[in-house]
């Protein structure tokens, strides 16, 4: 709370004046003790509900590890196969003929149980041409 304090007398120093459109009440351009004494308020109640969203997130997460959950990230195997690894020769041969990547696109999603987007594809294209420059 105080942090906000220091800044909004901060701003007050460098003659900076906040202005809130939907509560005008909080604005600093009135230099009026109702003002800072809101402002004082709403800062308050904001570090008290962050304070309070990171006890129960604690909570929750120190239940979870309790009941045997495992917490974070999966690791996954280095050497996994992406979706589009199979495709990699065809749709490097669709590059070279100047096919356009949202018709690549459409062509590997209808070999492919779930679809992938656009820019998943962009990203498979880029790792890759990135792995044939390095191996050359």
């Amino acid at each position: 709370m105080l942090e906000i304090l220091n800044l909004i007398e901060k701003f007050n120093d460098a003659n900076i004046k906040l202005v809130f459109v939907n509560q005008p009440e909080l604005s600093t351009n009135q230099n009026s003790a109702l003002s800072s004494l809101l402002l004082a308020i709403y800062g308050y109640f904001a570090q008290t509900e962050r304070e309070i969203i990171s006890e129960r997130t604690k909570q929750g997460l120190a239940a979870a590890k309790a009941s045997g959950k495992k917490l974070g990230r999966p690791k996954g195997a280095k050497a996994k196969v992406r979706v589009l690894d199979p495709y990699n020769l065809e749709i490097l041969e669709f590059l070279n003929m100047g096919v356009s990547q949202s018709s690549i696109l459409k062509i590997i999603n209808n070999k492919l149980e779930k679809q992938v987007t656009i820019t998943s594809l962009r990203y498979h294209i880029n790792n890759t041409l990135e792995l044939q420059k390095v191996k050359k």
